[in-house]
């Protein structure tokens, strides 16, 4: 498949071309964002853990995409090509909806509960690596790679996008119907950009010779490194704001989450054409 050229000028170039990548995102990622607010509180209130598992069943998510999900992303898209790749997240945070209905199944004993929760946690990480490698791939390829810095950006601002949105989505329904109304909002709205994804080509996998792992880890340790250091500070409030909320009286939890998401829009907005422009 041939490369659509954007024009160069600026980072709203790119946004026609990318839409329905931006679009599939949206949708991937705000069951995902729904659960932000929601599972801090159902660890410690519901299933009655503190602090460290709660930070336990967060950060889950993030030990499996380090360990899993990147890895798989990385060979399948290059294996297979995006769009499969991008299928499989899709099926897989369906999937998680499924595991957060079988926590429920036995709420009644909170550890066993508590490590069904987990490994939909597990899972959700490798889902959700699936996904936005896919779509990173799948819009350069739309893009050429002259304008990676712009699909990162745009790409970055729909998943941004939807945890803002989801976030109160899932504060809404847990109040409505509990942890089961997540549940049931994870399995169905993952399924609905299937349908958009079959009216987009595919992308013929890359046949090029893939280097050793450790090689592309020498090529990315710094600044993979910075970006490690960075996100602490992103884990740490994506696992405990919600519990400050509710001891501080603030109210809406998932306000946290949308003004992260709209601050991280913005910041794209300002400054996402700069390693393009600048390097």
């Amino acid at each position: 498949m041939h490369a659509t050229t954007a024009p160069r000028d600026s980072l709203f170039s790119a946004f026609v071309p990318l839409l329905p990548l931006m679009a599939a995102v949206l949708a991937a990622f705000f069951a995902p964002g729904m659960a932000l607010p929601v599972v801090p509180r159902h660890v410690h209130h519901t299933l009655g853990h503190g602090a460290v598992i709660v930070g336990l069943v967060m950060g889950a998510q993030f030990i499996a995409a380090l360990l899993v999900g990147r890895v798989l992303a990385g060979s399948m898209v290059d294996g297979r090509g995006p769009k499969l790749a991008m299928r499989v997240g899709l099926l897989g945070i369906s999937a998680v909806g499924g595991v957060y209905f079988a926590s429920l199944a036995v709420i009644d004993r909170t550890t066993p509960s508590l490590l069904v929760l987990i490994g939909g946690r597990l899972l959700t990480g490798v889902a959700e690596a699936l996904v936005i490698t896919a779509a990173l791939a799948w819009g350069i390829v739309r893009l050429g790679p002259e304008h990676s810095g712009k699909v990162i950006g745009w790409i970055g601002m729909a998943l941004f996008a939807a945890y803002a949105l989801g976030a109160p989505a899932g504060g809404a329904a847990y109040a409505l119907f509990g942890f089961a109304g997540v549940a049931a909002a994870t399995v169905l709205i993952p399924l609905v950009p299937l349908a958009l994804l079959a009216l987009l080509p595919g992308v013929a996998p890359s046949h090029a010779k893939r280097p050793p792992f450790y090689q592309v880890v020498g090529l990315v340790k710094l600044p993979g490194l910075a970006l490690t250091l960075s996100s602490f500070g992103y884990a740490a409030l994506n696992s405990f704001i919600v519990l400050l909320f509710v001891e501080r009286g603030w109210g809406a939890a998932a306000l946290a989450f949308t003004s992260l998401g709209a601050g991280f829009i913005v910041g794209r907005l300002l400054v996402g054409h700069w390693p393009h422009r600048h390097g």
